[in-house]
């Protein structure tokens, strides 16, 4: 079974789709056909059409956006693994997860700590000098003071495997 990525009518991705109903929208005139695959075609005894590989919306469809899955490594991306307090860049060994609110006080509130908008990425020698304190209580403020700890937006489409070259540049908006 072949799939064919759907395109929303800016060009987002929204998701993968069967051939036959990429077909069925094709010829319901819903979409217009973006991209096909090279060297093929759909034949019937009247007509002979490109093999579709990527088709667009011709209407726009407004869909709600995914809340995204928290995890330390999420944190670090959503942050560009950028020390919050200090601006250092990291990498994947030296970053570390601060909780903006201590996990004693969140236990002691009766809140979750590992949070979206409780956590950051943060190099040792920042996660070290906050310890366990509030970011007040350490006198310590964001490198970039309009920085806030919020849930990432995430895409309806996840790729993985081998993803036809006709799809890459929609994927990697």
């Amino acid at each position: 079974m072949t799939a064919v990525l759907l395109l929303n009518a800016d060009y987002s991705p929204l998701r993968t789709i069967s051939l036959q109903r990429a077909l069925s929208l094709i010829f319901g005139e819903r979409v217009e056909q973006v991209e096909s695959v090279p060297d093929r075609q759909l034949r019937s005894p009247s007509i002979a059409i490109p093999f579709p590989s990527v088709l667009r919306l011709k209407i726009y469809r407004s869909v709600p956006q995914r809340r995204a899955v928290w995890s330390r490594r999420a944190v670090f991306e959503r942050d560009n693994y950028v020390c919050v307090f200090c601006g250092e860049k990291l990498d994947h060994k030296s970053a570390t997860l601060d909780h903006l609110i201590p996990k004693q006080e969140c236990s002691r509130l009766g809140i979750r700590p590992s949070t979206w908008g409780n956590s950051a990425c943060s190099c040792r020698r920042c996660n070290f000098r906050k310890s366990n304190r509030t970011m007040r209580d350490a006198g310590m403020k964001f490198f970039d003071p309009k920085f806030e700890p919020k849930t990432p937006r995430t895409s309806y489409v996840v790729a993985s495997g081998n993803i036809p070259t006709e799809w890459k540049m929609y994927l990697e908006r």
